[in-house]
């Protein structure tokens, strides 16, 4: 829900303030953007607070006694305040980019002006971009950018959230919740602009990579010890440890394939 607020609510609340608002409420070339707008994101910023309490206690909920120590041996509790401001701070910077091309707009003479005598001092394709930006300006360029922004880490993870749903169906009637689940929960988690649980989500992940498959215990110890005397390779003693490989292998797949979305739509978009 918090995801729909912060990918959906607030940019139709921030272009709907500029072409409704006062002329002397809206984004200047001289102020910026306007003060009035900062109590939507007060809002948005009081609705996600609230929205991180409830998932985290939730998640919380559902670990063992065991698991929690674990946690707290990894200071994923501890650093919990700490995400909690970060994915407040992310969200006001995406407040600010959606206000961005409004301010550009308000500036438009003298940015596309000075843009495209920029470009076209360029070597061999200037004279092509500085035509272009005569064309769209700065601010529309601007607009394209937070666009494409809102499509693909908003857009992509609003998407990916069912199917995290479907993955707790499917897993109902297991012996505890799968590590892909929380691989998706943590994915959702960062959609929502909540990094504290998604570090929670990710952590449990790894925790449930590997689940016990009793096998022939005395093996599997003895090709720990051959491999510390270079007697074996890891990857075949990895074979005799005592838990499930296929649930190993999914999990880290799972994993792998978050982290990716993540460094391309968080990091370099």
């Amino acid at each position: 829900r918090h995801a729909a607020v912060v990918w959906v609510v607030l940019p139709v609340l921030s272009c709907s303030w500029e072409a409704l608002a006062p002329s002397g409420y809206r984004a200047s070339c001289e102020e910026g953007f306007s003060n009035c707008t900062l109590a939507l994101i007060f809002l948005v910023l009081v609705h996600q607070v609230r929205a991180e309490i409830a998932a985290w206690t939730t998640i919380k909920s559902l670990l063992a006694d065991p698991e929690l120590v674990v946690m707290r041996q990894f200071g994923v509790l501890r650093s919990r305040v700490r995400l909690v401001l970060v994915g407040m701070f992310e969200t006001y910077v995406l407040f600010t980019d959606l206000q961005f091309p409004f301010v550009a707009r308000a500036c438009d003479e003298i940015l596309t002006e000075d843009w495209h005598h920029t470009w076209r001092q360029v070597p061999v394709f200037g004279e092509f971009v500085a035509n272009q930006v005569m064309i769209v300006r700065f601010w529309g360029f601007a607009l394209i950018a937070i666009a494409l922004v809102l499509l693909l880490n908003g857009g992509l993870g609003l998407v990916c959230m069912p199917f995290a749903a479907e993955d707790v169906k499917a897993a109902t009637g297991l012996d505890g919740i799968p590590g892909d689940v929380y691989v998706g929960w943590a994915r959702a988690a960062e959609t929502a602009m909540m990094p504290s649980v998604a570090s929670l989500c990710e952590e449990m992940a790894a925790q449930r990579r590997y689940i016990v498959d009793y096998k022939d215990t005395k093996t599997a110890t003895k090709a720990r010890e051959e491999v510390i005397f270079g007697k074996l390779d890891a990857k075949t003693a990895a074979a005799l440890e005592d838990y499930n490989q296929d649930v190993a292998a999914h999990v880290l797949c799972a994993e792998n394939a978050h982290f990716v979305m993540f460094l391309l739509f968080k990091v370099f978009v």
